[in-house]
């Protein structure tokens, strides 16, 4: 309980409003989709930071905190990014002969 306790004093809700109406909880509904996609490709121990993304998007919706938002999704397409490269890092290593 000790991390609840830890999580709930940096979480306060009603920060950023407008990354928390109705409105825009369902566009949110796109970068955890493909953030599941990423955690789908079975990347060995590259699924830490996309997991990690989920549980900052997951606490944020919960509590209503936008600023908690998008420290998610800037954590969300960081892991995009790190993913697509690792992606094409292996790409190129594959002999194309």
């Amino acid at each position: 309980m000790p991390t609840i306790s830890r999580v709930e004093k940096v979480v306060h809700t009603g920060r950023l409003q407008i990354l928390t109406d109705p409105t825009v909880q369902t566009p949110l509904g796109v970068p955890i989709f493909l953030l599941a996609v990423v955690i789908a490709l079975l990347i060995p121990f590259r699924n830490i930071l996309p997991v990690l993304s989920l549980v900052v998007l997951a606490v944020a919706l919960m509590e209503r905190d936008g600023l908690v938002t998008l420290i998610g999704l800037l954590l969300a397409s960081t892991s995009f990014v790190v993913t697509a490269a690792l992606l094409v890092v292996v790409a190129s290593a594959v002999p194309t002969s």
